[in-house]
């Protein structure tokens, strides 16, 4: 077993990092553990928490990074840029497709963003607030346009509105319950959302004449 001076504070943090992103993805959340984490990178269970504080500051940075890879995935998604509700359909089911790849090569660490209740009730950091605000501007960017008189908060808050909704029934579909709702796949189902959320910004007395 390598000794604690084998390797330094910040080599340990991201050795511990990778090890339990390795766990979560072979074996889901019921894998991550002090004890697994030491075995697989030779240390003792105490260097853990040597490091980080408890599982749960473990979690959230390794929750961090599926934010910032799914970011990332996003990102490379190629959109149109017309102002148009056609193109706005368009783009959004882009980055549904997107969204549902990512789950499917990532679905363990997509499940501990959402299904792990940490043992505090502290807020959670901003830095770990502003990747999510980060990942939402990927939906606000495709928006933007049909809400061009609408101030930022506003936009933000119709922005996380309907990808609050899109997974919900990506949520249901993964717990196989939305057969329970409706017998269609969560892709199709989320893109009836998808049109049906645009046609109501579009019929939305507040938006006559802004959205062709």
């Amino acid at each position: 077993m390598a000794r604690r001076v084998d390797h330094s504070p910040d080599e340990l943090k991201v050795m511990i990092l990778d090890a339990a992103e390795d766990l979560v993805m072979a074996g889901g959340v019921s894998e991550l553990s002090a004890r697994k984490i030491a075995q697989k990178i030779g240390y003792a269970p105490g260097t853990i928490y040597n490091v980080y504080t408890n599982i749960d500051e473990l979690i959230l940075i390794l929750n961090g990074k599926t934010l910032e890879r799914l970011y990332d995935h996003l990102s490379m998604v190629r959109l149109d840029g017309e102002a148009d509700i056609g193109s706005a359909n368009e783009n959004l089911e882009k980055l549904l497709i997107g969204y549902l790849a990512f789950i499917d090569e990532n679905r363990s660490l997509w499940r501990l963003l959402f299904d792990h209740v940490p043992s505090s009730e502290d807020d959670l950091p901003e830095w770990y607030n502003q990747r999510v605000l980060k990942l939402l501007s990927v939906i606000d960017q495709v928006l933007l346009p049909l809400l061009s008189g609408r101030g930022a908060e506003e936009r933000r808050d119709v922005s996380a509105t309907l990808w609050a909704s899109l997974h919900g029934i990506i949520s249901l579909a993964d717990k196989k319950k939305l057969d329970v709702v409706i017998s269609r796949s969560s892709h199709d189902v989320c893109s009836l959302l998808i049109t049906t959320f645009l046609n109501g910004l579009k019929d939305h007395a507040d938006f006559t004449g802004k959205i062709q």
